[in-house]
């Protein structure tokens, strides 16, 4: 059988029964030669409609004419309808050619993409609204526990310190012998360190009383006194005016969550940490020795705890617009990387 021997009509017929919709361009683009009836019902236009407007008119503002002659593969485009309603297609184009090779125009295939489209413009706003979210608990929680270190330290620590020195005063006083109380005395002024050291926790007013650079150096030191075996081995180069006071705290929440997750986790005995300025951004990057994990696997764990630490680092250093970087492997240990822009 050749195409002669094929009945005209059902030739005609097949553009139609093709499941997608299909418009013939001349090689400008600009001319709508052919339409198939599923183009008709996409744009609510006739055919007759189709010979009376130019191709422009069916793409929405913004989206560029040359689209109509150019070939392409699978383009994204935001089309209208006769009645102004948005719709995606996913585009693709073809010269057509004569048996000589000579071009007769531009062929286009377009899938409707729109309820896809919608769905992931939903989800995308979901996600967003997510984020938004988050950055709210994250600063919430950063006042509240601002709050309770403000307490701790103003209130009860100060009592207990004011204690301990009427008791002190009073022995003195009375002229007892101040090792019957030696028990008491210490054990006040270990509630007191205790205190002070859950207050700086909640909230480290070091880092408004003297800087970055001092509070970062003070929480390595603090951690190195509770883990003598542990090498650590830190530089630290900031200009604190050049980031704010958000930056700051997340610096400093990153290096705290980061070394307590390699406390617990890795078994390391060496944790290097450097900061430095790097092409406008703000960088610290902490790294050990210790065993890997899967980054992929803990992040997207079943279990809502795991990787939790690590999801609130990420979320602290996109509420900054920073980037955030975790790589871990059996022959490197983890290395976390964190960029902060500066102002």
């Amino acid at each position: 059988m050749n195409n002669s021997d094929i009945n005209p009509s059902f030739l005609s017929a097949i553009p139609d029964a093709i499941s997608v919709e299909i418009i013939v361009t001349d090689l400008t683009g600009t001319r709508i030669i052919y339409v198939n009836d599923k183009s008709c019902d996409l744009f609510n236009y006739s055919r007759a409609d189709f010979q009376m407007i130019v191709s422009s008119e069916l793409l929405y503002d913004g989206e560029a004419p040359h689209l109509w002659k150019t070939e392409k593969e699978n383009t994204v485009v935001k089309f209208k309808t006769q009645d102004n309603k948005v719709i995606w297609g996913l585009m693709s184009s073809k010269r057509i050619k004569d048996k000589k090779g000579n071009d007769l125009g531009v062929f286009h295939s377009i899938s409707n993409i729109t309820r896809r489209k919608r769905a992931e413009d939903q989800l995308q706003q979901s996600q967003k609204k997510r984020k938004q979210l988050s950055n709210k608990l994250i600063h919430a929680q950063e006042a509240e526990r601002k709050r309770i270190a403000v307490e701790l330290h103003d209130g009860i620590s100060s009592n207990i310190t004011a204690v301990r020195l009427m008791l002190e005063r009073k022995i003195s006083e009375v002229g007892l012998n101040e090792n019957t109380f030696e028990n008491i005395i210490n054990t006040l002024k270990t509630i007191s360190s205790d205190t002070r050291r859950i207050s700086r926790d909640l909230h480290p007013s070091i880092l408004e009383d003297i800087g970055l650079v001092p509070a970062l150096t003070s929480l390595i030191r603090e951690f190195n006194e509770m883990l003598p075996d542990v090498v650590f081995i830190h530089q630290i180069n900031i200009d604190e005016n050049k980031i704010n006071d958000k930056a700051k705290l997340t610096l400093y929440r990153i290096l705290q969550e980061a070394i307590n997750n390699i406390i617990k986790h890795s078994g390391a005995d060496a944790i290097t940490i450097s900061s430095d300025l790097i092409d406008g951004y703000q960088q610290l990057e902490i790294s050990d020795n210790g065993c890997s994990f899967d980054v992929d696997k803990v992040m997207n764990s079943d279990n809502e705890i795991s990787g939790l630490g690590i999801e609130s680092m990420k979320e602290r250093t996109d509420d900054c617009h920073g980037t955030f970087q975790i790589e871990s492997s059996p022959a490197r240990g983890t290395r976390i990387c964190v960029k902060v822009p500066t102002q």
